[in-house]
C-alpha cells in the first residue's frame, strides 16, 4: 500500500512562491511540481489567508494598541475564512475584536465580556435564558447618547475609508467606553439591558421553508429539528414555496 507523501513547511513555502511570483496558475504549478494540484491550491489559499491577517493586524496595532495601556494585549489573529479578518485584544475580564468584513467591505469593533477566561458564542437570539456578552460599538454610542456619531457610510468602503472607519473607532473607544477600557463591565450590563428591551418588541422566529408538495410528516419533522437549536421562546414558522416546472418542448 502506497502512502501519500508529506511536504514539509519549506517544500511547501516554495511551491506557493512559484505560484505567487509568477503569475501562473496553481494547476500548472503542479504539474510541473509532479504535486496534487488541489493540495498546492489549499497551500496558496492558506498562505494568502495568513498573509491578509498579517497585514490586517499590522493596520489595527497603529490605531488599538493603546488598549495595552488598559490591561490588553492581542491574543488572536483569526484569518481562517475568505470573508472575515479579526484581531482580539484580551485583557483578565474582556476583550475588543476589530474585524474587517471582506464581504460587505465594512470595519466591525466588538466589546466582549469573556465567559471562563474565553471568547463569548455570538448570541443569535435574544431571549431570557441566552447569555449577551457581545456588543457592536454601535450600540455603545446610542447608550451614551450619540446616535449622529455613528457612520453613515459602512459598507462597500474603500481602502481610504477603511482606515478612516478604523481611526474613528479607536477615538470612538476611548472616548465613549472609558469605563470599559478601566475594566468597570457595568457598561455591559447597561449595554444588554437596553438590547433586551429593544428585542422584546421584535419577534424572533425560525423559519423553515418546505416544498409546496412536501407532506405534513415532513413538515412535522422539520420542525422538531428546529427546536433542538432554537431556544425557547422562538417560534418556528413553516413555509411553502413552488418549485418551477419545466416547460416541455
Amino acid at each position: 500500500m502506497s502512502s501519500r507523501r508529506r511536504y514539509g513547511a519549506e517544500e511547501k513555502a516554495a511551491a506557493v512562491r512559484m505560484v505567487v511570483d509568477s503569475g501562473r496558475t496553481s494547476a500548472a504549478i503542479a504539474r510541473e511540481l509532479g504535486l496534487n494540484a488541489r493540495s498546492l491550491a489549499a497551500w496558496v489559499r492558506a498562505d494568502w489567508i495568513a498573509r491578509r491577517g498579517q497585514d490586517w493586524l499590522e493596520r489595527v496595532r497603529t490605531h488599538f494598541d493603546f488598549l495595552t495601556q488598559h490591561g490588553f494585549t492581542v491574543t488572536d489573529v483569526q484569518a481562517t475564512d475568505w470573508w472575515q479578518v479579526c484581531v482580539v485584544y484580551r485583557s483578565s475580564m474582556s476583550a475588543v475584536r476589530v474585524a474587517c468584513n471582506f464581504e460587505y467591505q465594512r470595519v466591525d469593533l466588538e466589546l466582549m465580556r469573556l465567559v471562563d477566561h474565553e471568547l463569548p458564542d455570538y448570541p443569535i437570539f435574544v431571549v431570557d435564558q441566552v447569555p449577551v456578552n457581545t456588543f457592536h460599538a454601535d450600540w455603545l454610542l446610542l447608550l451614551r447618547g450619540d446616535p449622529d456619531r455613528i457612520p453613515a457610510e459602512i459598507c462597500g468602503l474603500s481602502d481610504e475609508q477603511v482606515e478612516a472607519q478604523l481611526i474613528f473607532w479607536a477615538a470612538a473607544l476611548r472616548e465613549y467606553g472609558s469605563d470599559f477600557l478601566a475594566g468597570d463591565l457595568d457598561v455591559l450590563d447597561e449595554l444588554e439591558r437596553m438590547i433586551r428591551e429593544r428585542a422584546r418588541g421584535l419577534p424572533q422566529q425560525v423559519t423553515v421553508w418546505l416544498p409546496e408538495t412536501s407532506a405534513e410528516d415532513d413538515a412535522a419533522h422539520a420542525v422538531e429539528r428546529a427546536q433542538v437549536v432554537a431556544p425557547d421562546g422562538v417560534e418556528i414558522a413553516v413555509r411553502r414555496y413552488s418549485r418551477a416546472r419545466r416547460s416541455s418542448r
